[in-house]
């Protein structure tokens, strides 16, 4: 196997030709499965860094968060 710098920046090659080859749903339910994993991991961060913050004001962060940019 050759030895590749991960490139972070981009979708790699060999992934690109797995993805190009999975049914779009299949793609779509993977991409879902990030988010929603991502969206888990910000709301557990901004919890413990502020464990006094209401529901409330956690889930806004977080929405404010996944939004950046995307408005």
């Amino acid at each position: 196997m050759e030895d590749r710098i991960p490139a972070f920046e981009s979708v790699d090659d060999v992934m690109a030709g797995v993805y190009r080859d999975m049914a779009p749903e299949k793609r779509l339910e993977i991409a879902l499965g990030m988010w929603l994993s991502a969206r888990q991991m910000l709301t557990e961060a901004i919890r413990s860094f502020h464990p006094d913050w209401t529901e409330d004001q956690v889930e806004r962060t977080v929405a404010e968060r996944m939004l950046h940019g995307s408005t």
